[in-house]
């Protein structure tokens, strides 16, 4: 393996203990990349935003609690008291 090989692919654990996935980063997209903790792969340009007044309502969502890291899609009905934060979904190119 060439040292540009190892710069690029980096092995993800997946549950505890388990096997271990190898994921390479596109030198294309560095932002997408493995989190701090391994666990998932972000693209640090797409932020999650804040929950408010001007989320869309009753329509799928990637809904995240930012203190609990629990993420999930779903959609908001009204008044949310559990989840902090929202995101769009990707689309295809």
């Amino acid at each position: 393996m060439t040292d540009y090989q190892r710069e690029y692919i980096c092995a993800l654990a997946m549950g505890r203990g388990g096997a271990a996935t190898l994921w390479k980063i596109s030198p294309a997209q560095p932002q997408v990349a493995p989190d701090s903790t391994g666990r998932a792969v972000v693209d640090r340009t797409i932020p999650w935003r804040p929950i408010d007044a001007n989320t869309p309502r009753n329509c799928k969502l990637q809904l995240i609690n930012r203190s609990a890291g629990v993420a999930q899609y779903g959609a908001l009905k009204g008044e949310e008291g559990f989840f902090t934060h929202w995101a769009p979904l990707p689309v295809f190119e």
